[in-house]
């Protein structure tokens, strides 16, 4: 039956395909952009901003500050000092109407105007002047709030908190402006990198800004300046100025154009702290893994955080957009990128990743500074760069005076400054800590110990390789890690970690440009840039400082001309030469030149030590309608060791439909080895209005070999990639593409390159995206990896498939909604550590309960507080570096049936439907290590899975139906949920579930009398591998009841009453019931305060055993027998942007002290 469903949906894709293709209309437009004009019309209609997007003659998009789009009236403004570039492609859609316009069916000046004085208009009204609030401007728009508290009670010391959270934007003078974000909330983590627009929740700023210069103080982004050598994208914390002159008195608006007209002069500076430090890191897909592939930092760092929104994702070359419905998503937090199905990871893919990251060795000062002036054909400027940590301002390490000797002597061997990581802190029973003892004859040993006599010792290990230490891991504690001594074989080290750390040197990297760029005529010009590096990577030291300082240069000289007499569609004539040099002891700050420069002169694995010089020279021919080609002879010389050769050849041309995109080219090398690398890639298709038909390949001949031309050297390779499809135009809103797709590789055996391996992927693309109301997005794609030579390759064969279809339906004018995902791959699953911290008193999540009362905090002695009072402490996850295989299946749908909105008016049956409404939402994600030769692995409907295979499992179920859901007078509900989840941890599963039965029901007798019911009957289950002590399986139901009088909307009185029965099916049967009765109070004064309070009685039975973590899930925190629970709050507006808030409460159980805790906060709103 699924089998016949899974054809009749494919059928049905394609029915739809053609029968609604014939009403596309074509919105989407391109246009090319040259240098010239600072505000271009890109269209007579307005643009949809969302869909609009510009990028370089490299494809690579243009950042944010180089441009500005008006999408109503479809102008758009280049900074083009922001822009080295001199091709620009943009593509948008548009609406049918030009919102910038005005459209009127009768013309405004007929009507009739009153001419006496407007203190003389009866009919004219002067609203009173009122007093502003917290700022004098009504043009400032706000929001936020700023509050001070305090927390204490007799189980706990005093604690204060307080937040600060203010928006500001808008005018605060004429032609001046301001925006801010406030907050002096710590936020320790990003933001989510899932979504293409990342929230920028820590950025803290003040801004003040027109059109002439900007000042901000605070969290802000410096970028790339004007230039070739000079480029960077970092986040600072500081203050940062820019500021743009004519030399000559303009209008206050004049635009960038007018402004270079006269001359101008432009110039930006900042001074701050930086954030993060570059990083840069280069994987090797593995195939069939979509991720989560980990980023390390520049010394294999294992745990760094991402700075959100700094990294630059490639593959093959190609920059990748962020999202979930893109190319992939990452957690800055663990540093873990995983790409989505619409980019399958093999073993081909070359991914490289730039980021910045957060290093906390030092406090790092970060000075920027930029001048230029700019006048009609000419431009000057210079840039200045310096980053420097402050060596004796430490962070995270604290540096002895034997460290910074040690570091001192090492030079820029900082590989070598190694010391011990064992340290005296005292005791303490919240961390893992050591006692020294001799053992087996061997001194110094480090042992595990919770003695407040020996464990005084906090210890870090660091893995040093196989066989190269004398500790291994053991366990895991509440607290992290714990590793223990291995005695040495024959004085052989057995063990993996040395109790050792590697000391981080302060680093100084500077650099100065200076250049200009000449117009020497009608389309010729010619830039000139002088570059100079100075990087220590050991400011401790005063040794190895001959290496610090580099030179570069770098020249351009490009020609544009008309070569036909076409005025309109002229043929033109492109040239252009660059040269660049760089000495061998240039550091560039981040990489300047092609993210694949290093594969495309074949020097992956070189490192010499020698001057660079890199020449090329371009000459191409380029029509608007036919296309363009370009001839290019580059030269790559790198000291004595490398000399490179290349011809290119790049065709991009069309004729009538018919498109063919080609680029090839041929490197000769000499120097230590002889390569010979011939490559080619082409892309040519058929278009029509309604069919796209084309081909692409991809060709790569890489042979090296010695000097002797004999032996061949192992990396040398081959391969050929190509794909064929058929489907409609990417801008067709119904379309599909289907493909078929074919790699074969070949390695070398030392004399000849052999077949290693071949893969063929075949798949279906599919969109139906015309009507809001019924939307489809699907991709479906099958690899299968066949290995020809095991000898010379090291993968083994695979099947993979990758799936992801949305569908969306939204009917009856919004009655009926139903969206669902499905997705299907296979990647890595994480085994995840954590530990428990304690923090101040009511700010955490956890609790601790010594059940064995030994005074040892235990793993399995951490509870979900029941009480805010004993919230002290949170649990951190750590990532780790242990890694299963899985297979994801992940499935979303929701169903929403809302009859009301059609039928509310309706009268008879009708009418009684409209009262009706139900909710329906289902999601599951699953990770199992399932064959794939499994059909299971694509059925997310299939719960029954071995505990060996299921590595990780999120289900949700919730069903709710409401009857007068709106109805003021009756009205009730049904609701059905099933939870569960399974999550791999380092050293073990947990794993919880949970489905119960809610019936609500509310009558509101009259105006002042309320009558609530509900019940619940459900199960419970909680199981973990590392521990049998927390696992229980409870039958519980609840039933409850409310009664309230509110006699004014001021005043309500209500009492409670619940009574819980629950049952644990283990070995003892225990069994707790608990009545619950109460009495709240609750007192309310429009604009002026509330005053609520609450008193509740617990009776409990309990049969079973005290002090256990079942008896603590089963009693909630209470005790066996009686209970009190009681406390009042009152809030107070002081006045209209102040209010005061304090509260009490407090708990007395069976057996233990009196429990009183309070706190005062007091809140403004802005």
């Amino acid at each position: 039956m699924l089998e016949r469903l899974k054809y009749l949906l494919f059928a049905a894709f394609f029915v739809l395909n053609f029968n609604l293709i014939f009403g596309q209309e074509d919105i989407f437009r391109k246009k090319e952009i040259r240098p010239g004009k600072d505000t271009i019309l890109l269209d007579t209609l307005s643009i949809v901003s969302s869909d609009f997007k510009i990028v370089g003659s490299d494809g690579i998009p243009l950042p944010e500050e180089a441009y500005q789009l008006n999408p109503f009236s479809s102008e758009l403004i280049l900074n083009w000092t922001k822009i080295d570039d001199t091709l620009l492609v943009s593509t948008f859609t548009t609406y049918p109407l030009n919102f910038a316009k005005i459209h009127a069916n009768k013309d405004t000046n007929i009507i009739y105007k009153y001419d006496r004085p407007k203190e003389k208009d009866e009919f004219y009204y002067t609203a009173k002047s009122q007093k502003d609030d917290f700022f004098s401007t009504s043009k400032l728009k706000k929001n936020g709030s700023i509050s001070r508290g305090i927390m204490f009670g007799n189980n706990q010391n005093l604690s204060v908190n307080s937040t600060l959270n203010l928006q500001l934007t808008g005018e605060i003078t004429k032609n001046l402006y301001l925006k801010a974000s406030i907050s002096d909330a710590n936020i320790p983590i990003q933001p989510d990198g899932n979504t293409n627009q990342l929230q920028e929740f820590d950025q803290v700023y003040i801004s003040i800004y027109n059109n002439t210069f900007s000042l901000t103080g605070g969290d802000f982004w410096i970028n790339k300046p004007y230039g070739y050598f000079m480029n960077y994208n970092k986040r600072g914390q500081g203050i940062n100025g820019t500021i743009a002159l004519p030399i000559k008195p303009l209008d206050i608006n004049a635009t960038r154009k007018e402004k270079i007209e006269v001359g101008m002069v432009e110039a930006e500076a900042s001074f701050a702290f930086s954030k993060g430090v570059f990083g840069r890191n280069e994987i090797q897909g593995i195939e069939g893994n979509q991720g989560p592939y980990r980023l390390k930092g520049n010394n294999n760092e294992i745990y760094i955080i991402i700075l959100s929104g700094t990294e630059k994702v490639f593959i093959d070359g190609e920059l990748m957009t962020r999202g979930r419905e893109y190319d992939y998503t990452i957690d800055y937090n663990t540093a873990e990128i995983t790409f989505t199905a619409k980019r399958r990871i093999t073993k081909d893919k070359r991914i490289k990743v730039e980021f910045q990251y957060t290093d906390q060795s030092f406090s790092r000062t970060l000075i920027q500074g930029s001048a230029a002036f700019e006048k009609k054909k000419f431009r000057v400027y210079v840039n200045a760069y310096s980053e420097s940590d402050l060596k004796n301002q430490p962070l995270q390490q604290n540096l002895s005076d034997e460290d910074k000797a040690l570091l001192s002597l090492v030079g820029d061997s900082t590989q070598n400054a190694i010391r011990s990581s064992v340290v005296d802190v005292g005791y303490n029973n919240s961390q893992n800590l050591y006692a020294m003892i001799d053992s087996l004859g061997y001194d110094s040993v480090l042992v595990i110990n919770t003695s407040p006599d020996s464990a005084i010792f906090q210890v870090a290990f660091s893995f040093v390789g196989t066989g190269k230490g004398d500790y291994v891991f053991d366990y895991y504690s509440a607290f992290g890690k714990v590793y223990k001594w291995v005695e040495p074989v024959g004085g052989v080290s057995q063990g993996d970690y040395a109790p050792i750390r590697l000391l981080t040197a302060p680093v100084r990297t500077q650099m100065i440009t200076a250049g200009a760029r000449v117009d020497l005529a009608r389309g010729v010009s010619s830039k000139f840039e002088v570059a100079f590096s100075n990087k220590d990577v050991n400011t401790f030291s005063n040794l190895d400082k001959k290496n610090n300082n580099g030179l570069g240069i770098n020249f351009n000289f490009n020609t544009n001309h008309k070569i036909s007499k076409d005025t309109l569609t002229p043929w033109k004539l492109r040239s252009e030469i660059n040269f660049e040099g760089r000495g061998k002891d240039f550091n560039p700050i981040q990489r300047y030149r092609d993210v694949e420069f290093s594969r495309d002169w074949n020097i992956l694995t070189a490192n010499y030590y020698d001057d660079q010089y890199l020449g090329n020279a371009k000459l191409g021919f380029e029509h608007s309608k036919i296309g363009k080609i370009e001839y290019l002879f580059k030269m790559f010389y790198w000291g004595n060791s490398y000399q490179g050769y290349k011809n290119q050849l790049k065709i991009d041309t069309k004729f009538k439909g018919l498109n063919v995109w080609v680029d090839g080219s041929l490197l000769n090398s000499f120097g230590t080895q002889k390569t010979l690398f011939l490559r080619h890639k082409s892309h040519i298709f058929y278009q029509m209005k309604w069919l796209k038909i084309g081909f692409k390949d991809d060709q790569e001949w890489n042979q090296k070999t010695g000097l002797n031309n004999l032996v061949q050297d192992p990396l040398s390779y081959q391969y050929y990639d190509f794909e064929t499809y058929i489907g409609t135009p990417d801008t067709n809103k119904i379309g599909y593409r289907l493909f078929y797709r074919q790699r074969n590789d070949w390695a070398s055996d030392t004399f000849n390159l052999r077949s290693s391996a071949v893969a063929q992927m075949v798949g279906l693309d599919f969109k139906m995206t015309k009507w809001r109301s019924n939307i489809i997005k699907a991709t479906i794609s099958y690899r299968k990896l066949s290995i020809q030579n095991s000898e010379l390759i090291d993968v083994q064969p695979d099947n993979t498939i990758l799936s992801r279809i949305e569908y969306i339906l939204n009917v009856w004018k919004g009655a009926i909604n139903w969206s669902n995902f499905y997705e299907i791959g296979s990647g890595l699953e994480q085994k995840k550590e954590f530990v428990y911290l304690e923090v101040a008193a009511g700010q955490g999540v956890y609790t601790w309960v010594d059940y064995n009362n030994d005074g040892i905090k235990d793993l399995n002695e951490f509870e979900i507080a029941q009480f805010q009072d004993q919230a002290n402490y949170v649990r951190v996850f750590t990532p780790s570096t242990d890694y299963v295989r899985v297979y994801t299946n992940e499935f979303q749908t929701s169903l929403n049936f809302r009859p009301e909105r059609v039928l509310a008016r309706k009268k008879g049956f009708l009418k009684f439907v409209s009262r009706l409404s139900n909710q329906t939402i289902f999601r599951i994600n699953r990770k199992t290590t399932a064959q794939e030769q499994s059909s299971d692995i694509f059925n997310p409907f299939i719960f029954e899975i071995a505990d060996t295979a299921l590595m990780n499992l999120n289900t949700s179920f919730r069903n709710s139906f409401y009857f007068n859901r709106t109805n003021p007078v009756f009205g009730f509900d049904y609701t059905y949920q099933y939870l569960s989840s399974k999550a791999l941890i380092a050293n073990g599963f947990d794993a919880r579930d949970q489905n119960f039965h809610q019936l609500n029901i509310r009558y509101n007798i009259s105006r002042k009398f309320t009558l609530k019911v509900s019940g619940e009957i459900g199960k419970k289950r909680q199981g973990a591998t590392y521990t049998s002590s927390r696992n229980f399986d409870l039958d519980y139901y609840k039933p409850e009841l409310s009664f309230s009088y509110q006699p004014s909307t001021s005043l309500r009185l209500t009492l409670l009453s619940k009574y819980t029965n629950k049952l644990n099916n283990g070995v003892n049967k225990e069994r707790a019931q608990l009545l619950d009765t109460g009495v709240e109070f609750r007192f309310n004064e429009p604009k002026k305060g509330s005053l609520q309070a609450t008193f509740n009685l617990i009776m409990i039975e309990y049969t079973g055993i005290a002090n256990t973590q079942i008896a603590y899930e089963m009693l909630e925190g209470f005790q066996d027998g009686l209970n009190l629970t009681w406390g009042v709050s009152y809030q107070r507006n002081i006045a209209k942007f102040l209010q005061l808030s304090i509260s009490y409460n407090g708990r007395s159980t069976q057996g233990n002290k009196v429990i009183h805790t309070g706190g005062m906060e007091v809140r403004a709103f802005f």
